[in-house]
């Protein structure tokens, strides 16, 4: 059965119109962005051919998830609108199926819907955090160059993160509103809980649930939520292979100790353990404009531990040199490490 085909229930034999809709969100997600591959374009040609329902149900996808291009700001690449994906070869029975498809739904599964009339942006400067309380009594606090939209309706309470790191304290809602965050392919969903996502280029997405728990649905691909309660850190899965069946995410659980450390960041601070000496200059970057660079490349992988002010890398440079044996010389503003 080709990726993307409908699951049959037991009763009728025929896939429920919820189950087709979750699977044109999931589609439409999947290609956002990018111009298909010859084998996407394939399964989502058969995919539409499969039933007519299909074709209807993509379109109202696409139109809801459309909806986005309110967040996304003009000239920057990365958030650039959305179109149709090249090299759709639709008929013109196709094309009158996706003008006469029926009204948007309200809400479609694994598509975010957010409404322009109730969006509001948040973003930080490198080196600055920020706690904003929502409407609903819920608290966002935005770590060092980040950006996000906020959006709350009558039905949902709803989030899109950019880029960046946030921590989200989702208050239980009165009238019973889900909170949910979006990030890259991601969905997380809670009725009321504290969670860290992180976004970052070089990193895919990182989720760390604070208290209670959470609901975490890979847009990309038709699968079941997994549940993450507290405590539990969940990382992209980097596999070396092309192997389609292992998890997106790895989950592991954490202590509450490792998770406050972890969110040292609120206080101004970089807490490592065990981390390589590469990677804990590549968060110092991410703080400020003053750069320490190492001069040899054998030192990069070397371990270091300790809290430090993600304010004063040149404070952790020093540090760092006396307790690996390093040199340390400092050149225009510049700090150079090299073996010793």
């Amino acid at each position: 059965m080709p990726r993307g085909a409908p699951e049959r229930t037991e009763m009728s034999g025929e896939p429920e119109n919820t189950d087709i809709d979750a699977q044109a969100a999931r589609w439409v997600v999947r290609l956002d962005g990018h111009t298909p591959t010859a084998t996407e374009q394939r399964l989502l040609e058969e995919w539409l051919d499969q039933d007519v329902r299909h074709v209807g149900a993509y379109a109202r996808a696409r139109a809801i998830y459309l909806q986005f291009d309110q967040l996304r700001a003009p000239g920057d690449p990365t958030l650039t609108q959305s179109t149709a994906p090249h090299g759709s070869k639709l008929t013109r029975r196709r094309m009158l199926l996706w003008a006469t498809g029926g009204g948007l739904a309200a809400a479609l599964s694994g598509v975010a819907l957010l409404w322009p009339r109730s969006v509001q942006e948040y973003s930080t400067r490198i080196g600055e955090m920020r706690r904003e309380p929502l409407p609903d009594g819920s608290i966002i606090t935005l770590n060092t160059g980040t950006r996000l939209a906020v959006a709350y309706t009558e039905r949902s309470r709803e989030v899109k993160l950019l880029h960046g790191e946030v921590l989200v304290e989702a208050a239980a809602d009165p009238a019973a509103r889900l909170f949910k965050l979006n990030a890259l392919d991601t969905q997380i969903t809670t009725a009321a809980a504290a969670f860290a996502v992180r976004v970052l280029n070089r990193d895919g997405i990182q989720i760390m649930v604070q208290n209670g728990q959470v609901q975490v649905m890979d847009l990309s691909i038709p699968a079941r939520p997994i549940t993450l309660p507290a405590n539990t850190l969940a990382l992209p899965q980097h596999a070396t292979g092309a192997d389609l069946s292992a998890p997106p995410l790895v989950t592991e659980r954490i202590d509450p100790a490792e998770v406050d450390r972890r969110l040292a960041w609120q206080r101004g601070q970089l807490s490592f353990e065990d981390v390589t000496l590469e990677y804990a200059l590549q968060e110092f970057a991410r703080y400020g404009d003053v750069r320490v660079v190492i001069d040899d490349p054998s030192i990069g992988s070397l371990k270091v531990v300790g809290l430090y002010s993600a304010a004063d890398p040149i404070g952790f440079a020093r540090t760092v040199a006396v307790s690996l044996g390093l040199r340390l010389e400092v050149r225009g503003g510049i700090a150079h490490l090299k073996a010793a």
